[in-house]
């Protein structure tokens, strides 16, 4: 959580001739560090489609209730609440606005002391009421009141017999201390009342006398009044000194309860060896593709999780200017001859992936598909609806794997020609020769070679005229009309051929009319080092090799077999960004890593990663990228579909749509031309 960054909520009800002029002063604040989460609560005028217009900002995101229905305030100010990121929360109601400054204003307050929670200012009247002396009668009771007090003061009194602050619209509060308040009012337009007089009993209040916030005051105000008759509140102070009397009674116990905690996480630290062996071995008999076996070992919090974010309206219209995002792309997810020989009849990707389970305490397995399901590549409907998503969010094309062995042998090759053969897949594509033989990796076997990888002079024109169809593809992704082919491992290619490869390659298409053949490799295996002397164009980074690894330490253990190693991503990404020389590679991200689906106990994990992180590493790379290859803005994203891998923009059942809405968060922040991220932030 961002300490400084403010999530200021506006609850959208039917204020569609309002509502933008509270928006436009959100934006206009001088203190940058906010976010605007609006919450639709089923408006029937257009408030919605004024509130569309600002969408494109990244800053600002529209949630609704599901069916779109009214819910009420109490709901509404909570699905803010659940979807907000910031440390604090400032409420504005759709028909006020604030000043430029007031964000500014009650932060320094809040960097100047940190025990400040809840800061409240004095607000200016705008009213189409022909009789407002009983609220200016009221303000100027309320100021004589805290011209008496040194700030912060304690504000309990006040709230006995009536609201003491006029509007949600003028308050900043800590998340945190918001959220231990109940929420439960029994009169749904006072839960402003209902709330601020919690607080007021569980912080002091800070009193700023500028007025910072503009209160509308009409006909159709949530709110009206101020002052509300005690018979209308039959139940509220018992409810209230309930909860107090019972937090009190709670917190006798905290003592008892932490020493019990810290008896309880010792033995969590790893599972007996007993309990393990049982486990796995109803595992093994079950064998229904472990989905019971799965929930019994580990009683899945990340299906469904709060960190679940739905498809949204937005969709991305791409510029001239815009950098291209090329997401790497697993043709596997269909049935062949030898995966079936080698694991099984009817092997694909998702036998591995329906098997992974968690190591430690809060390891994100398995990793489930959600809005694609479990699909069969070799049925093109699937690359139609991966195509909307892709587009939707901003990618510019899919680099596919292409499997091709010497003497011209092929693998997984089945989509990527069904791809090439359909003309109505409207999106651009690239080819990664993935030139590495095939072992058992998958269960540690690395010496057992399923498929060997022997490139020889008679396979450089074959292996070049085979993938000549897809070069003269429309939809082939060029520099300067050359195509781009990226080699993955080009250490497979001898000394003595590599030369000879690569000027008969670049002869061979410059023979089919186009400029020159775009050569790339991956920094990945023994290419560290600058091949260009070899004759490649240039090099890209594929995470995680050559990236330099920070172990995660303090965590616990479930499976005493584990053998594997788990990295800290986000420290990692700044470790290498910290110790590497300027390099004028193509930048690659991954939204995460984690191989335990393939590997099992020596599965190497990339803990920590959430979208927001890689939001700012995605939108850092694609910054770097405009001032090192500013004519060709490629970056690359690994990857679209690696599931056994833990790297997939496509939605998952933990996080839905994150991933996806955090990559159009990262290209629209691009055009704002914002500073780079702090990643240690």
């Amino acid at each position: 959580m961002d300490s400084n960054l403010v999530s200021v909520i506006i609850a959208s009800y039917n204020y569609q001739n309002l509502i933008e002029k509270a928006i436009k002063s959100v934006l206009i604040q001088t203190y940058k560090n906010w976010e605007l989460i609006i919450v639709e609560d089923g408006s029937t005028d257009n408030s919605e489609e004024v509130i569309q217009k600002y969408l494109n900002n990244p800053k600002i995101k529209l949630f609704k209730h599901e069916g779109n229905v009214n819910k009420g305030l109490k709901e509404t100010l909570l699905l803010g609440l659940k979807n907000s990121s910031g440390k604090y929360i400032a409420f504005l109601e759709a028909d006020d606005w604030w000043e430029k400054d007031c964000l500014d204003k009650k932060m320094e307050i809040v960097n100047e002391n940190e025990n400040i929670k809840f800061i409240f200012s004095d607000v200016s009247i705008s009213s189409e009421k022909e009789d407002i002396g009983w609220y200016e009668g009221y303000f100027k009771s309320q100021k004589d009141i805290l011209n008496k007090h040194k700030m912060p003061f304690s504000a309990e009194k006040y709230f006995k017999r009536h609201n003491f602050i006029p509007t949600f619209s003028c308050v900043l509060v800590e998340k945190k201390l918001l959220e231990s308040c109940d929420f439960e009012t029994l009169n749904d337009p006072t839960l402003d009342y209902w709330l601020f007089k919690q607080l007021s009993t569980k912080t002091n209040f800070y009193y700023i006398p500028d007025k910072l916030t503009n209160w509308k005051l009409h006909d159709n105000s949530y709110i009206n009044t101020i002052f509300t008759p005690k018979n209308q509140f039959d139940g509220f102070e018992s409810k209230l000194n309930q909860n107090i009397k019972n937090n009190k009674r709670i917190s006798k116990y905290k003592k008892i309860k932490q020493n019990l905690n810290k008896h309880i996480s010792n033995l969590l630290k790893i599972v007996s060896k007993k309990r393990y062996d049982a486990l796995k071995k109803k595992h093994d008999t079950l064998n229904k593709k472990n989905i019971e076996i799965l929930n019994d070992i580990y009683n899945n919090q990340n299906i469904n999780s709060e960190e679940y974010i739905k498809k949204t309206d937005r969709c991305f219209k791409r510029e001239k200017s815009d950098p291209k995002l090329i997401a790497f792309y697993l043709p596997q997810f269909h049935t062949i001859p030898e995966n079936d020989k080698w694991w099984g009849k009817g092997f694909t990707e998702w036998y591995n992936v329906t098997t992974g389970q968690p190591q430690f305490i809060g390891h994100y397995q398995p990793h489930l598909p959600d809005e694609l399901g479990f699909y069969d590549l070799s049925n093109n409907k699937t690359f139609n609806k991966q195509i909307e998503l892709a587009k939707k969010y901003g990618l510019f094309g899919f680099c596919f794997h292409y499997y091709w062995f010497s003497g011209g042998k092929r693998l997984l090759e089945k989509p990527i020609f069904n791809y090439l053969n359909d003309g109505n897949l409207d999106f651009p594509f690239m080819l990664c020769w993935a030139n590495e033989p095939w072992s058992r990796r998958w269960d540690g076997s690395e010496n057992d070679i399923l498929m060997d990888q022997n490139f020889k002079e008679e396979d450089i024109k074959r292996f070049i005229d085979d993938i000549m169809p897809f070069f003269k593809d429309n939809r082939y992704i060029k520099i300067n009309n050359s195509p781009i082919l990226i080699v993955y491992r080009p250490y497979y290619i001898s000394n003595k051929l590599i030369d000879k490869t690569i000027e008969i390659w670049r002869k061979s298409v410059k023979k089919e009319g186009f400029s020159d053949l775009y050569l790339m490799y991956t920094k990945t295996g023994n290419c560290g080092n600058d091949l260009s002397k070899l004759g490649f164009d240039a090099r890209i980074e594929f995470p995680p090799n050559c990236t330099k690894y920070v172990v995660q330490k303090k965590l616990k253990i479930t499976n005493p077999n584990y053998k594997g190693q788990i990295f800290n991503l986000p420290k990692t990404v700044i470790e290498t960004n910290r110790v590497k020389n300027k390099d004028n590679a193509y930048k690659t991200v991954f939204p995460s890593w984690d191989n335990t689906a393939r590997k099992k106990n020596i599965a190497h994990i990339f803990y920590n990663s959430s979208p927001k992180f890689y939001k700012k590493w995605l939108y850092n790379s694609i910054k770097q990228t405009d001032e090192v290859h500013p004519e060709n803005k490629l970056v690359f994203i690994n990857a679209w579909n690696e599931w056994a891998e833990g790297a997939h923009l496509e939605p998952d059942r933990k996080y839905g749509f994150a991933y996806l809405e955090a990559t159009l968060d990262a290209l629209l922040e691009y055009r704002l031309d914002l500073p780079l991220y702090d990643l240690e932030e």
